[in-house]
């Protein structure tokens, strides 16, 4: 096969979404077309595309997704993230993917996402602070139904509250 880079017509230090531009800019050329030499150059682009993205280092992909999560650029970071193939979704993608879930209040996806990363790596303390606050911030969220219990008060409590107050302000004329 020739050089990869050389039949996408990107350079050699090229981003994903460079080398994912140029892909569907040439397979546009070539795609609905029956005849022969049309398929042979689908699948010379094909097999350039999956060389070049299956060896690609996602490390600096992965510090920009970082950065765009902390400055707030979620739809960037997501579409950024979304990029990277499945065969290379490593306990690092999870991580991130539960960060711009979490962001977003998509607690359960998060929580999914921390689960995964932490069971992909359970040695990285990074992951498991993520895996150990979404835990803690859910179950502090739910309430438990037992009545003998006596932590905070219920909607209930509080309809009660508010249909008290009523009655004393129509009982005084205060209101």
């Amino acid at each position: 096969m020739k050089n990869p880079y050389e039949i996408l017509g990107v350079s050699t230090d090229a981003s994903v979404e460079e080398v994912k531009e140029a892909y569907k800019i040439l397979s546009k050329q070539y795609y609905g077309n029956a005849d022969e030499y049309s398929q042979g150059k689908l699948k010379e682009l094909d097999d350039a595309y999956d060389a070049i993205i299956g060896t690609f280092d996602y490390g600096n992909v992965t510090k920009e997704i970082r950065m765009h999560i902390r400055n707030g650029d979620l739809m960037k970071a997501e579409e950024m993230l979304n990029g990277i193939p499945n065969a290379n979704r490593n306990a690092e993608w999870y991580f991130l993917s539960g960060n711009i879930n979490q962001k977003r209040g998509y607690f359960e996806n998060a929580s999914n996402d921390f689960t995964t990363a932490y069971n992909m790596d359970s040695n990285n303390a990074e992951y498991r602070a993520a895996y150990e606050n979404i835990n803690r911030r859910r179950s502090a969220n739910y309430r438990t139904t037992d009545p003998s219990n006596n932590v905070g008060c219920t909607a209930c409590d509080v309809c009660q509250a508010l249909i008290c107050a009523d009655c004393l302000c129509s009982c005084c004329d205060c209101c």
